[in-house]
Order: C-alpha cells, then structure tokens, then sequence
C-alpha cells in the first residue's frame, strides 16, 4: 500500500476536493493507494476563517501555513496537489510540496481565470496568483492529472511531464436510477452551490415561457445548495445540499438544469452536473459550453439549447415526451457507468498517482 499525501488549499469543505479526492479515496485503496488528508483548512476553520474579523483571519491563516509547512516537511513520498495548497502570494508551501520523491498535480477548473466574474470568487482573486502557482505547480510536476482537455491543453504547454485527462467521478452504484413515468408533476432540478446559483437566472423567462406552454403539468424545481428564486408558473424549492441526501434528490428529478455563461472560466468546467443528472438517469438539458457537448451529446444524454427561445422548445419537449425523458436518461446512465464511475475509473487513476 502506497501512502499518498493529499493537499488542498480548503480540503474537505470544498466541493473539488471531495470530489476529486475524498470520493475516489476508498476505491483507490484496493490498487494500492492511501490517501491521507493535509488540507490548510479544514472544515472547523474553514468556518472561523469565512466568519472572523480580518485579524482573526490573517492569524488563522498563517497558523495554518505554519502546521502545512511542518507536516509538509516530513514528507519523503508522492504528494498530490489539488489546485493548489496555499492561499497567500508566496509559494512556500508548494515548494514544500514539490520536494517529496513525487508530485501528482490534479486542476478541475481553470483556475488561472479566478478572476472571472463567472468563477463567483473574491474580486480580488487574483492577488493569489492562480495563473503562476498552476504554472509553477505543473512545470515541477511528476504527472499532471486534468478534468478535461481544455485545462490538459493549458496545462501541457507549461510542463514536460505526462498530461492525463480524468474526469471528475461519481459514485454511481449509490445513486437511484430515475424512473419516469407521466405524471402530473414534473421535477426540474439544479445541483450546486451558492456561487453557481446565479447561473439559473438566465434561464428563469424559458422555465416561465415552458410553464405557460404546458398547463396541463405542474412544474417545479428544486434548487439543490443554492438560494431561491421566483419564477412564474413554477414552485421552486432551494434545499440545501448534503452527502446524505445528494444521491435521493438526484434520483427524485426528472430533468436536470445545467445553464452555463460562455466566459473563460466556465469553458474550463469538467459538466460535472450533467454527469451527476446522467448517473440518476435524468435527462440534461445545458448550454453547449467548454465540455459539456462532449460530455452530454445533443439528443444524446439531454438537449443542447442555443438559445433563450430554444431552452423553451428543449423543456417542452421533455416536459411532454415521457418516452423521450426515458431514453436520454438510459443514455446517460449508460455513459456515466462506463466514462465516470468511480468503479470504473478508480485503477486507472491509480496507475497515475502511482506512476
């Protein structure tokens, strides 16, 4: 068994960590890999850091850099870097990092664009350097792992190590398959986070217009970690999102929301929602953005709207076609167990890290 130190700037709270880390950690302990957690914050404080006065922060933060760069420092294995390990302009603790016998460098977003409006951070996200630490972190690396080909592209033209394309996984045995049958209810559902959230209301006139044209069912959606909103002719419901209940939400749904602005940031997003809407099997409907035609397929596993107009004509299709929801939501099932199960993906991500 090879012991693996995982690094993240915010660790487990972070949705791409456990993603990326967490959620393929116990599968990957039957190829030979043991992923132990060394995030700068974890999720106590994470909460301090997010609530305290700027002194508390300013402590808490070089507290943490401190007990980073302790445990960093006695390290002789491989080290996995998720996105990056510290939060101040320095470099300190990815040099640390990189001074192990290996170093596995994983990015699932483009994070040398934080600065974009679309990536929903600080305005003053640049000031961390995303571009030059993601940059340093690859040239030093011994293999870079990327969501998708967009960042593997970016990647490679800043390093000589092996660029791998994973993408991010999802647990699909625990998640229900979806059932559709007529009814007089329809569940639209969107899972996120508070920072997404504001994707949604570029498509509230279609989800309006698709209401209107549909009397004879009831529309509602469901809002899955991110706040609500006020559509007319649809009952939204924001519910906040947990591990527990992530997997039961999914599988309640009958067509899955994924609307995406055209901007640098988001053309680097791995679809990660589609590919959690298509292991419930739940059809997708998306804007066609960076990966997201690649990973749905239009009349693949969802529809691919170009427009404000053709969202509307997308959402009463599937509200309508009962058979049509059956058969996309087949679809992305099937493409979800053999492009991004865990079970299916888990030794090859092994061989990565273990080189």
């Amino acid at each position: 068994m090879t012991k693996v130190l995982a690094c993240s700037a915010h660790g487990d709270p972070a949705p791409s960590f456990r993603v990326r880390v967490l959620l393929p950690g116990a599968a990957m302990a039957t190829f030979g890999v043991e992923f132990e957690v060394a995030s700068l914050l974890d999720a106590s404080t994470e909460a301090h850091f997010r609530t305290g006065s700027a002194a508390a922060r300013s402590r808490i933060l070089l507290g943490a850099h401190v007990r980073l760069r302790r445990r960093l420092a006695q390290v002789d294995g491989t080290v996995l870097v998720q996105r990056q390990v510290g939060l101040l302009p320095p470099l300190g603790l990815e040099r640390r990092a990189a001074a192990g016998s290996r170093l596995v460098y994983d990015v699932d977003d483009a994070i040398w664009n934080a600065s974009d409006p679309a990536a929903g951070g600080h305005r003053l996200a640049g000031l961390k350097r995303g571009a030059h630490r993601a940059a340093w972190l690859a040239e030093r690396a011994d293999q870079v792992v990327a969501g998708n080909a967009i960042l593997a592209e970016w990647l490679a033209a800043r390093t000589s190590a092996p660029v791998a394309i994973m993408p991010s996984l999802v647990d699909v045995d625990r998640i229900p398959q979806r059932q559709h049958d007529v009814a007089d209810t329809l569940l639209l559902g969107w899972i996120g986070s508070s920072t997404t959230r504001p994707h949604l209301d570029r498509v509230a006139a279609a989800l309006a217009a698709a209401a209107q044209a549909v009397p004879g069912v009831r529309l509602r959606l469901d809002i899955v970690g991110g706040g609500p909103m006020d559509i007319p002719g649809v009952e939204v419901r924001a519910i906040p999102w947990s591990v527990a209940t992530e997997a039961s939400l999914l599988a309640e749904m009958d067509i899955g929301l994924m609307p995406l602005p055209d901007t640098p940031w988001t053309r680097g997003k791995c679809a990660y929602k589609a590919q959690q809407y298509m292991a419930a099997g739940v059809p997708v409907v998306a804007d066609d953005v960076g990966v997201s035609g690649q990973v749905i397929g239009d009349g693949g596993a969802g529809l691919l709207p170009s427009s404000d107009h053709a969202w509307t004509d997308a959402l009463v299709t599937l509200i309508s076609d009962v058979e049509l929801r059956r058969r996309l939501g087949a679809e992305g099932r099937i493409r979800a167990e053999r492009d991004f199960s865990v079970t299916t993906r888990a030794p090859e991500l092994a061989k990565l890290i273990l080189g």
